[in-house]
């Protein structure tokens, strides 16, 4: 696994994802909102700074 990732450059790789999938600038947003709601909510989750190891794949 790599090390830890800047927020803002996973947040624009997980929007584009979804925008390819949906087509969608309004789905694509949304989705990707949520997807970063949820790992943040999750237990495991600790802050530190302005990194964050990333829990999530794609595929």
């Amino acid at each position: 696994m790599a090390g830890p990732l800047d927020m803002e450059e996973q947040y624009d790789r997980i929007y584009c994802y979804c925008y390819f999938r949906l087509h969608s600038q309004q789905a694509a947003e949304d989705i990707t909102q949520e997807t970063f709601l949820r790992y943040l909510e999750n237990e495991r989750f600790r802050w530190q700074g302005t990194v964050w190891s990333p829990g999530l794949r794609f595929r």
